[in-house]
């Protein structure tokens, strides 16, 4: 991996984005991740080959998983915060203020916008005070639909881009070769004016490839992936296209 965070998310393929395995769940913020098991859980996705990770919060118990990865191989690890409300922010920061030596860049929130947990201009301000804070780079997790409103999310706010890109994986949680089918649908025309389910009409997805297709071209560059992985099962579901999908601005 290059050893510049940004340009490793640019060209390197070995990032994951991780989620301890169960009992752990930080959403209800019930059964924390102990050490034991980040360093376990770390320690085989590090032998499968990563190197770079994304976590998904710096509470819970995770917030040891950036000095863990970091003692088990890990060249480079993203950090994002949670952001679920202003609480949880407040001690995501103050976390993140005791690991910083062991990160290398920050997420500030996932969804947010969509959530209803801030406004742009809240979010905008958090990803500023961020990167003045800790002195990192920083980003934000953003939809699509996030993205057709807020076109700056993926141009100028931050220092790189984390678009989530889903490929109906939701609705094909138990069958993921039916969700990496669809995979290419969802990319090519994400930024439409409306979803469309699975079972739309082909005018429908065509509106929005139409739809995408007019928005303002950006020189074409390499669009690297990180997969996501749940420990839930210890290998990622076989998608090509899953959990965050980063990219530089040139």
């Amino acid at each position: 991996m290059a050893s510049n965070v940004v340009e490793s998310l640019r060209a390197a393929r070995g990032w994951i984005n991780y989620n301890p395995g169960p009992p752990f769940d930080f959403v209800a913020g019930a059964n924390p991740a102990t050490e034991e098991q980040l360093t376990m859980e770390l320690g085989r996705l590090h032998a499968a080959g990563f190197r770079g990770l994304v976590t998904n919060t710096m509470a819970f118990g995770l917030e040891r998983a950036p000095q863990i990865a970091k003692e088990c191989g890990f060249e480079h690890v993203v950090v994002k915060l949670w952001w679920q409300d202003d609480e949880l922010l407040t001690r995501e920061k103050a976390n993140l203020d005791a690991a910083l030596t062991a990160v290398d860049a920050v997420c500030m929130g996932n969804e947010v916008i969509q959530k209803g947990v801030a406004d742009h201009d809240r979010l905008v301000r958090e990803v500023n005070q961020a990167r003045e804070r800790f002195g990192l780079p920083v980003t934000t997790g953003f939809q699509p639909p996030d993205w057709q409103y807020f076109p700056d999310l993926a141009t100028t706010v931050g220092d790189f881009s984390f678009l989530n890109v889903h490929p109906w994986w939701v609705l094909h949680r138990n069958d993921p070769l039916a969700a990496a089918a669809w995979s290419p649908r969802l990319t090519s025309s994400s930024p439409g004016p409306r979803p469309c389910r699975p079972t739309g009409s082909l005018s429908c997805r065509r509106r929005r490839f139409q739809a995408a297709q007019s928005l303002p071209k950006r020189p074409r560059a390499p669009r690297p992936r990180t997969r996501s992985a749940s420990m839930k099962r210890f290998w990622p579901l076989p998608c090509r296209s899953s959990g965050s999908t980063p990219s530089t601005r040139r």
